[in-house]
């Protein structure tokens, strides 16, 4: 959803995790699906006392090209126009991180590099350690946002070779450069009696 991650680089929308839910004007939420391509088919609005204070209300959006159903609650707080505001696009929570800046620029840098790079790549053209992406490349996996799809070797090897066995060679004689050292023959001289 781009609308709602300009919303959320600009500032309009901040994520606040201690309450699960987005801080933000819910009318500039629901203009950004609506800028989305959501056509509003139910809105209600929750009052409160004598003198119908909105407390909160729930706007859906139905996107007619994929069936996609976009929710929007929230609840007013006394600061308003910001309220506490739950997204929900096809009954899964949208929701914001410390970390979605940073995966945006990773998957930016993926999509420009033809959907195919290195961790050392994306490292290099985001500024990061390429541990530091290895590690959200994973989490980004995990979320299905990209596939790894390689593994490589850190030292090519060779395949194991399998020796044939061999007949055992012939015994080939001695050959050396150096003289034969002489024999010693001992002599006994045989004397007659």
């Amino acid at each position: 959803m781009r609308s709602l991650g300009e919303l959320e680089r600009n500032g309009t929308i901040r994520w606040r995790a201690e309450n699960h839910a987005w801080v933000a004007d819910p009318a500039r939420v629901v203009q950004a699906l609506t800028d989305e391509g959501f056509a509003e088919y139910r809105r209600e609005i929750a009052t409160s006392g004598r003198a119908h204070v909105t407390s909160g209300g729930m706007w859906q959006g139905l996107d007619p090209r994929t069936g996609v159903v976009a929710t929007v609650i929230w609840v007013a707080q006394a600061t308003a126009p910001e309220s506490h505001v739950f997204i929900e696009i096809d009954g899964r929570s949208v929701e914001g991180s410390a970390w979605s800046e940073i995966d945006a620029a990773i998957l930016e840098v993926l999509a420009a590099g033809g959907g195919r790079l290195t961790p050392a790549q994306i490292a290099e053209q985001v500024g990061m350690s390429e541990g530091a992406v290895q590690s959200l490349v994973s989490m980004l996996a995990e979320q299905g946002k990209v596939r790894i799809a390689l593994v490589e070797m850190v030292e090519p090897r060779q395949p194991p070779r399998i020796r044939e066995p061999q007949a055992e060679p012939a015994v080939a004689p001695f050959v050396s450069a150096a003289p034969l050292p002489p024999r010693a023959v001992n002599i006994t001289r045989r004397s007659a009696v």
